[in-house]
């Protein structure tokens, strides 16, 4: 089936990735259309991971190489960004989406107040000018700080400017310090540190000073909270009940920084649920990951989790059938050799053209979900381009029903709780799709391995 612009624009306009068009289509899409796509505030700089791009080791073919840029709104030409209408950028900005993509001019034609808004609710800055971000009154400022929101992109004249008390009352919660000057950091009281550290809030910020006057007490609760253990003490460290390190990794918490005895002190039942769970296996004692049990490192695989640091026998006897399911939900099968890639079948690792094509094709409304071929269901990237096109039409349709039962400030939390789960059933029916799809590739795959053999069986001289 032929795909014409109008069919491009329909899936341009219900939320398909910019990242599988070329650049002539994109160059063609009506202004309208752009325009209210980003009015919508679904997309952000990075609207699509529907390419390989962290998993180097799996080969992907039949793909435009302007793919490899992404695939949202800096797909667009600098005539198209800059052709939006002001009030749509900042109603964007109202929202708190992503602008780093647009134009230092339409950066700077956004009123202060909607900034002002924006450092209040704790948004980010990023995007920002400087004298922008120095035209926030310091009151908002303060505000942003003692609400617990975080500092990046402040000016240091702005983060100086902050009263102490309010600094301390943050520590006091376990809020992060960073963006905090180290002179404030030193002069927060040390019955605050303690409270700080207790609560799991990050020491990295803190003097070495600070954190040795710790009491042991509050160390335990900090490590009982997860947090990080590299800025302790080796007599701090020493110093945490085995008790605490085993409910520590029970949780999966990170174990790196224990001491080896500690390590060694946990049951092995504990480690076999951590594994089981797909927690990572960072600083567990190598005959600790060689105990754990074959079935649970095959369910590991299944659910998609990370098998670094798992020996070449164990990831060699996974079964095909969790290697494909591994490859198809997640990017951690950058993880296995190059020839258990080799093995995982095409129709998961490779992204079509004929997939893209039937992709635009469903997006504009011309073919149905029954339409589309496996690789939409069994690759990953292209499955999450596809739930990107369902749920922009669930909320299309969404809005509509607010709007048509008066709900414009305020909608009802029965009435959202409703469409929350009905976009899960719906996402849960594409996930099943894919699980189905994926058992008949292993059934062709055990046929095709059978039929082989038989035809090996019957050979004669």
């Amino acid at each position: 089936m032929e795909i014409t612009q109008e069919d491009i624009n329909k899936y341009v306009a219900n939320g398909g990735y910019l990242s599988y068009l070329s650049k002539e289509q994109i160059r063609a899409i009506p202004q309208e259309i752009i325009n209210q796509r980003v009015a919508t505030g679904l997309d952000s700089r990075f609207d699509s991971f529907s390419l390989i791009q962290f998993d180097s080791a799996i080969y992907v073919e039949n793909i435009d190489q302007m793919s490899l840029n992404g695939g949202g709104l800096n797909m667009l030409s600098i005539e198209q960004k800059s052709a939006i209408p002001q009030e749509i950028i900042n109603q964007c900005a109202a929202k708190g989406v992503d602008l780093i993509d647009f134009s230092e001019k339409q950066i700077r034609a956004i009123p202060q107040n909607i900034i002002n808004q924006l450092a209040a609710n704790g948004g980010y800055l990023n995007y920002l000018l400087k004298e922008q971000i120095r035209a926030i009154p310091q009151e908002i400022i303060n505000q942003r700080v003692a609400n617990g929101g975080n500092l990046y992109h402040l000016l240091e004249e702005q983060i100086r400017a902050i009263p102490q008390e309010i600094i301390n009352q943050r520590a006091a919660k376990g809020k992060y310090l960073i963006g905090l000057l180290e002179e404030q950091i030193s002069a927060i009281p040390q019955g605050i540190i303690n409270q700080y550290a207790a609560k799991g809030g990050e020491l990295g910020y803190l003097s070495k000073e600070q954190i040795r006057a710790i009491p042991q007490e509050d160390i335990n609760q900090y490590v009982a909270n997860g947090g990080h253990l590299s800025y302790l003490s080796e007599k701090q460290i020493a110093a945490i009940p085995q008790e605490l390190i085993n409910q520590r990794a029970a949780n999966g918490d990170l174990l790196v920084n224990l001491l080896k005895k500690q390590i060694r002190a946990i049951p092995q039942e504990i480690i076999n649920q951590r594994a089981a769970q797909g927690k990572d296996l960072i600083g567990l004692l190598e005959e600790q990951i060689r105990a754990i049990p074959q079935e649970i490192i095959n369910q590991r695989a299944t659910k998609g989790k990370d098998l670094s640091h798992l020996s070449e026998e164990q990831i060699s006897a996974i079964p095909q059938k969790s290697i494909n399911m591994l490859a198809a939900t997640s990017r951690y099968s950058s993880d296995l050799s190059e020839k258990r890639i080799a093995e995982i079948p095409k129709v998961i690792t490779e992204i079509s053209r004929e997939s893209i094509e039937a992709l635009i094709l469903y997006g504009s409304g011309k073919i149905k979900k029954e339409d589309l071929p496996a690789n939409i269901f069994l690759n990953r990237h292209l499955r999450a381009a596809l739930l990107k096109i369902i749920d922009v039409r669930l909320i299309k349709q969404y809005n509509k029903i607010c709007k048509d039962h008066g709900y414009v400030d305020y909608v009802p939390d029965k009435v959202k709780k409703s469409f929350d789960k009905k976009v899960q059933e719906i996402e849960q029916v594409i996930i099943e799709t894919m699980q189905k799809k994926l058992e008949e590739i292993n059934t062709q795959m055990k046929n095709d391995e059978d039929s082989a053999i038989d035809d090996i069986n019957k050979m004669e001289l």
